[in-house]
């Protein structure tokens, strides 16, 4: 089931919880949301040379950051949760193809923040998705992806969030990030044959949805401040 997939990253941090809980302990609870670019960083296995292009991708979620259970009130474990959208393609001569990905995740990551600067590792959960095959054709052709055609994907980031506005109680900020999905997004079955009508024999045939992926995305985020009164004995 869904909720299982999450449970590792969860005990993690809910284990962490009862350590060190003073009255220096300060949860931020965050939505936040972050645009930009993400491309393919591997190769495409094809019957002809393949360039990759970058597409549009966002990420919109929550994030909940616990300070100061070390003792050390600058240091925070987080967890986040959100939808995260990646597009992704290539290009390619003869027959001017393009290929364009859709693909959209359950993102959540688990990461440790220092001051401004955080690093962590993402997990996506597969929820559905699409490519546009194009030819030298007008028309494009679509092709829909269930979430048991593509990967469970992993992979590390590294994020900047710098307060740039205090505003009814709380710090705006913007954020840098960048992630590197180190699997490949789709499974085994994404074997492709481009053919058409006039032209039953095989055009252009390719193995799309390799990875790995690099993302690098900036945005905004809020945090609300909780502090917790109670004191450790």
């Amino acid at each position: 089931m869904t909720h299982n997939r999450f449970r590792i990253p969860l005990l993690v941090l809910v284990s962490l919880l009862p350590m060190g809980v003073s009255a220096q302990t300060v949860i931020t609870f965050a939505p936040q949301v972050v645009g930009g670019l993400s491309s393919w960083t591997g190769d495409t296995r094809s019957s002809a040379p393949l360039f990759q292009t970058p597409y549009f991708s966002t990420l919109a979620g929550i994030k909940l950051s616990i300070w100061g259970l070390t003792g050390d009130t600058n240091l925070a474990v987080a967890l986040g949760i959100g939808y995260d959208a990646r597009g992704t393609g290539s290009y390619g001569q003869p027959n001017d193809f393009h290929q364009e990905y859709r693909l959209n995740y359950v993102d959540m990551d688990l990461s440790l923040r220092y001051r401004w600067l955080e690093a962590g590792v993402a997990f996506g959960l597969p929820r559905d998705g699409h490519l546009n095959l194009n030819i030298s054709d007008p028309n494009p052709h679509l092709t829909e992806f269930s979430d048991a055609e593509m990967n469970k994907t992993f992979g590390i980031f590294a994020a900047a969030n710098v307060a740039i506005l205090k505003w009814l109680g709380g710090n705006l900020n913007a954020i840098a990030r960048l992630d590197y999905v180190t699997t490949d997004v789709l499974t085994t079955r994404s074997n492709f044959i481009y053919t058409t009508e006039q032209s039953p024999d095989p055009l252009f045939m390719f193995t799309g949805g390799k990875g790995p992926i690099f993302m690098a995305r900036l945005g905004l985020s809020y945090d609300f401040t909780f502090r917790i009164l109670r004191s450790t004995p």
